[in-house]
Order: structure tokens, then C-alpha cells, then sequence
């Protein structure tokens, strides 16, 4: 036992800090990314791939999968390259609920046979923005 008091000061720091690492050291983001195999497992899916619709302007609709998803954005992987800062529409089903919502394409990269599109979320809907919280969260407790 120390003889030494104890003041605020020595009491360690608890700040939260996530688990999460990022798969690039220059990565920036600052929000929690869940693959599409994290959310069937969160969500007891039974399917390999979650399918998105996006329409975006000059494209119609084009049928593609989630890549990853956070509370912020999304990353979809499509059979075409959606213009940087087009204003897409896009819908999604997760655990059964339907998720139609508005994005702005931040990112493209080519891939082999497909584009990796990177969407920043505009304007979800409070309900579609807390049912992605709680998602993440549950991710977070594991």
C-alpha cells in the first residue's frame, strides 16, 4: 500500500477509445465502419451480401452491394462510376427495414470489374439515424 494521496491528477484517464483500426495509417475517419458482414452478424442475417439500388443522375438506377456503412456514409461497390459530388438516392434493407435516403459521392475507385463509391448521408431521417446508431453500438459492446 502507498503512503502517497490520491488526487485527481493521479487518477488515470478513462476516456472511451475504440478498438476499431483502420486499415490505412493515413485513414482520417473518425466514425466506426461496418461491413457488410458485421451488420448480417449484428442483424442474424442469413445472406452472404447486402444489396443497395442507387440512382444517381445520367446512371438510371444501378443495382450494386454495401461494402461498409457508419452512421455517416457508406461505401457501395457498383458496376459504373457515379460522377465525385453527384447527389445519388439510394435504398438498402437492413433486419427487414427499408433505408431510402439521399448521399453526395465523396470517393470512387476503380476496382477490377466494379467501382468502390464512397457516400456521405444527407438529410437521414432521425429513426434511419438512430436504427445505424444502434447498430454501431452494438458492434462497440461486443
Amino acid at each position: 500500500m502507498t503512503d502517497k494521496p490520491i488526487t485527481w491528477d493521479s487518477i488515470p484517464s478513462l476516456e472511451l477509445i475504440s478498438d476499431h483500426k483502420s486499415s490505412k495509417p493515413s485513414d482520417k475517419r473518425i466514425c466506426i465502419r461496418l461491413s457488410a458482414s458485421d451488420l448480417n452478424n449484428i442483424l442474424h442475417e442469413q445472406k452472404d451480401v447486402i444489396p443497395v439500388i442507387v440512382s444517381a443522375p445520367g446512371h438510371g438506377l444501378l443495382e450494386g452491394l454495401v461494402a461498409d456503412l457508419s452512421h455517416s456514409g457508406a461505401k457501395f461497390y457498383l458496376p459504373e462510376a457515379v460522377d465525385k459530388g453527384a447527389r445519388t438516392k439510394f435504398g438498402i434493407t437492413l433486419g427487414g427495414r427499408k433505408i431510402i435516403a439521399d448521399g453526395i459521392v465523396k470517393r470512387i475507385n476503380k476496382r477490377s470489374n466494379f467501382f468502390e463509391i464512397g457516400i456521405e448521408f444527407v438529410n437521414l431521417s432521425p429513426i434511419d439515424r438512430s436504427f445505424l446508431a444502434d447498430i454501431i453500438s452494438t458492434k462497440l459492446v461486443k
